[in-house]
C-alpha cells in the first residue's frame, strides 16, 4: 500500500490573514496497511482554534487508528457494513465489531478534548486573536466556556490493512473510493475495436460512509458537538474485498468540483499522474495546483489525501482511461443532440413575431455558442484519449 496528502492555506484566508484551518496526512504503517486523514477546521468566527483542533486531531486519530489496525485482524470475517445499518438493528452487525469501532470514536473524542483544553491553558491569545475574535468569543475562551467549539473541526479517516479496510467521518467533506465492478475483472483490450466495447461500469466511484444531511451549506456536524459519537458515521469490512484506492478531500475540494463526474475526475486525473510520474512529481503538481484551484473555485483551504495500492496502477491506469473514454463519448453524443435541439429551436423561432420571440432567439443562440465550444473541448479530450488508450495497451 501507497499513501500521500497535501493541504494549503485558501485563497480567502490569504486575503483575511486567517492560517490554514485544514490538516491531512497519509501514512504507511507498515506493509500492507496505510491510512488517510483529513480535518477540516470550521471557519467561522467562534473558531477561532480551529487550525490548532484540526492539527491536534489528525495527529490523536492516527496514533488511535494505528492501534486499532494491529488489534483488528482477529475479527471474525464479516461482509461490508455500515454505521446506518448498524442503527436500523443490532442483530445484523458483529456486537464485537461496533463495540470496537464506538471505542475508537470515544477514544479520539476524549483525547482531542483532553488536547485542547491543554494548549487552552498554557497558550494565551496571540495578536491576531486579539485583533480579530469578536469580544464575546475571547470572553468564551478566557472563561473557559465551551473551549471545544473554540477548536472546533470535522474530521476523515480511511484505513486499509491487510485483512481489512474502514473508513469513518464526522461532518462534511467528500470520501470516495475507487472499485472494480467483480463482473468485469480488470481486462486491457487486445485491438483498437475493444477500446471503448468494455463495460462502462468496469470501474465504480462511491462514497461508501453513509451522508449526513445535517452537513448542508455551511453548517456541519463536528467533533466539538456534545453529541459527537452518535454523529460519527463509518463503514467496515473485512471479507476479503479492498478498494483500488480511496480519496479524502476537505470541503473545499467538493465546493469547487460539486459532488459527482467532475469530482471524480478531478481524482482521476491524481490517480493517473501517479501511475504515470511517480508519488514526487503527483506531491509537486498538488502543491502547485492547489492553491490555484482554491482562487479560480471554493476560496477555501484544500486538503487531499489517498491510499492508493500501488501494484494496481498499471492496470487500473487502462481501466481509468477507458472509464474516462467512455464518459466522454457520452458527454459527446449529448451535446450534438442539444446543438440539434437547439438548431431546431432557432430555426421554429424565425421569421421573429414579437418581443418575445426575439429574447428566445437571442438565448438559444447563445446557448447554441457555448453548446458548440463545449462540443469542439470533448472531440478533442476524446480524440487525445483514444491515442493514449491505445499507446496503453500496445505496451
Amino acid at each position: 500500500m501507497k499513501a500521500i496528502s497535501h493541504y494549503c492555506r485558501g485563497e480567502s484566508h490569504l486575503a483575511s490573514g486567517k492560517p490554514c484551518q485544514d490538516c491531512a496526512t497519509a501514512v504507511v504503517v507498515d506493509e500492507g496497511c496505510a491510512m488517510a486523514i483529513v480535518s477540516d477546521g470550521h471557519g467561522g468566527d467562534r473558531y477561532f482554534r480551529s487550525d490548532v483542533g484540526s492539527r491536534r486531531l489528525v495527529d490523536i486519530t492516527q496514533k488511535a487508528v494505528t492501534a486499532f489496525a494491529h488489534d483488528g485482524g482477529d475479527l471474525e470475517p464479516y461482509r461490508f457494513f455500515t454505521s446506518e445499518e448498524a442503527k436500523e438493528s443490532n442483530d445484523f452487525v458483529p456486537e464485537e465489531v461496533n463495540r470496537r469501532l464506538r471505542w475508537l470514536f470515544s477514544s479520539i473524542i476524549a483525547q482531542w478534548n483532553e488536547a485542547i483544553s491543554a494548549h487552552a491553558v498554557s497558550t494565551p491569545l496571540n495578536e491576531w486573536e486579539l485583533e480579530h475574535v469578536d469580544q464575546k468569543y475571547r470572553e468564551e475562551f478566557l472563561k473557559g466556556d465551551t473551549l471545544e467549539k473554540i477548536y472546533g473541526c470535522t474530521l476523515m479517516c480511511y484505513l486499509q490493512t491487510s485483512s481489512f479496510w474502514l473508513a469513518f467521518q464526522i461532518g462534511d467533506g467528500k470520501l470516495l473510493t475507487l472499485t472494480s465492478s467483480p463482473n468485469s475483472p480488470l481486462t486491457s483490450p487486445t485491438s483498437p475495436e475493444q477500446l471503448t466495447s468494455s463495460p462502462i461500469n468496469i470501474l465504480t466511484f462511491s462514497q461508501p460512509v453513509p451522508w449526513d444531511d445535517r452537513c448542508f451549506l455551511n453548517k456541519t456536524t463536528s467533533i466539538c458537538d456534545s453529541a459527537a459519537l452518535e454523529e460519527f458515521r463509518y463503514c467496515f469490512c473485512n471479507d476479503g474485498t479492498f478498494p483500488l484506492a480511496a480519496f479524502l478531500g476537505s470541503d473545499g475540494i467538493d465546493d469547487t468540483y460539486g459532488d459527482g463526474p467532475m469530482l471524480e475526475n478531478f481524482y482521476t486525473t491524481i490517480y493517473k499522474l501517479i501511475a504515470t510520474k511517480g508519488e514526487l512529481a503527483t506531491l509537486r503538481q498538488l502543491k502547485s495546483a492547489l492553491p490555484l484551484i482554491s482562487k479560480r473555485g471554493s476560496k477555501d483551504d484544500m486538503s487531499v489525501a489517498l491510499v492508493y495500492d500501488e501494484r494496481k496502477l498499471p492496470e487500473t491506469l487502462t481501466a481509468l482511461t477507458r472509464f474516462q473514454l467512455n464518459r466522454t463519448i457520452a458527454d459527446y453524443d449529448a451535446i450534438e443532440e442539444r446543438i440539434a435541439s437547439l438548431n431546431e429551436k432557432i430555426a421554429q423561432l424565425q421569421p421573429l413575431s414579437d418581443e418575445s420571440s426575439r429574447i428566445n432567439l437571442q438565448y438559444a443562440r447563445r446557448d447554441l455558442s457555448k453548446a458548440i465550444i463545449r462540443k469542439r473541448r470533448l472531440a478533442g479530450l476524446k480524440g487525445s484519449l483514444t491515442a493514449y488508450l491505445n499507446r496503453l495497451t500496445k505496451q
